[in-house]
């Protein structure tokens, strides 16, 4: 993986962030940040979101479920007040 400074960012801007994998931004000598090719943030957001699913889908079993007409039934009867 890349790593580029602050002195590096601002010298080359844009330039100095690798556009195919993460960059490692180093600050004060130690690293604080990481810049990622926006493919890969969104892809990283997508899974973080589908977790969030599962969590949810896991902790929700043997809970009693609501029959999908009852449901209906309930939100028409929301709409219509």
């Amino acid at each position: 993986m890349q790593s580029a400074t602050m002195q590096d960012i601002k010298r080359r801007g844009s330039n100095a962030l690798s556009k195919d994998e993460p960059t490692y931004l180093v600050v004060n000598s130690r690293v604080d940040f990481v810049a990622l090719p926006i493919g890969q943030y969104e892809m990283f957001v997508a899974i973080e979101e589908e977790l969030a699913d599962i969590k949810a889908a896991l902790a929700s079993e043997g809970e009693e479920t609501v029959p999908l007409a009852q449901v209906l039934k309930e939100v028409g009867d929301v709409k219509q007040d």
